[in-house]
């Protein structure tokens, strides 16, 4: 695809306004996930031993802030105009997708005082909300 638009850049219009809205969205995702990423690193710093204890959840946040750039940036000229990503960026954005889910997840057992019960309600019923908007979207 990159190719085509790279060979045949008479057909395509840079100047589209979809694009220039896609290129904002990117640019906040860009400046939040590294504002994001700086303030975990200054967190390593801190609280050190006591970072490190919360390990998991700290690596899926890390994690997700690091996709959430390495999608947000141009790789190459085709990306920087059509704003199409390349393959990998597409996989690093879902991988961020699904460790902001697992994050969420974690957040809503830890604050509902349940345990697995909790965890196991919140599964089924986001599974149930899942299907019903698939339903209702096609």
């Amino acid at each position: 695809m990159c190719n085509v638009l790279t060979n045949t850049t008479y057909h395509f219009d840079y100047s589209n306004h979809g694009t220039f809205i896609l290129y904002i969205f990117r640019l906040i995702l860009l400046i939040c996930s590294c504002i994001a990423l700086l303030k975990e690193f200054i967190q390593i710093l801190t609280q050190r031993e006591r970072y490190f204890r919360a390990f998991f959840l700290n690596l899926l946040e890390i994690l997700t802030y690091s996709c959430g750039v390495i999608f947000a940036i141009d790789t190459n000229i085709c990306s920087k105009y059509s704003s199409i990503r390349c393959k990998y960026q597409y996989d690093f954005g879902a991988l961020g997708v699904a460790c902001v889910w697992t994050t969420l997840l974690l957040a809503f057992v830890n604050s509902l005082k349940l345990g697995k019960y909790g965890l196991l309600f919140i599964t089924i019923f986001l599974y149930g909300l899942a299907i019903y908007l698939h339903f209702i979207c096609y």
